[in-house]
């Protein structure tokens, strides 16, 4: 996996200036063997283009909100006390142990940004 050196600061310095929750990020895949990257995904859609904000939460899109973002761990930055307050724990299970604790989270943030 790469990315930029500041990456994290970023997502943390959105994170506090949006007061999120969640900062979500897009992803990038990277083909070893081209050398080349192409978007594996956005968070910007239809969707939450047609909010014009780029904070938001389940109750700006309940009907999209599992649509829009995907339900990795990875591309998301996550507040501490807010993954505490609401006890959100991975699952124990070999594969896509993070869907639940995306989802959950995705549902109780009451400011995601991207």
């Amino acid at each position: 996996d790469f990315f930029e050196l500041d990456f994290l600061e970023k997502l943390y310095q959105q994170g506090i200036c949006k007061n999120a929750d969640i900062v979500i990020c897009d992803a990038n895949a990277y083909c070893q063997d081209t050398g080349k990257t192409q978007r594996l995904f956005t968070v910007s859609s239809k969707e939450t283009r047609s909010l014009n904000t780029d904070v938001l939460s389940y109750r700006d899109i309940p009907d999209h909100i599992f649509n829009i973002f995907q339900n990795c761990a990875w591309n998301k930055l996550f507040r501490r006390a807010f993954i505490q307050t609401y006890e959100l724990k991975f699952q124990e299970i070999m594969r896509t142990n993070d869907l639940l604790f995306t989802c959950t989270a995705l549902v109780h943030a009451e400011q995601i940004t991207t």
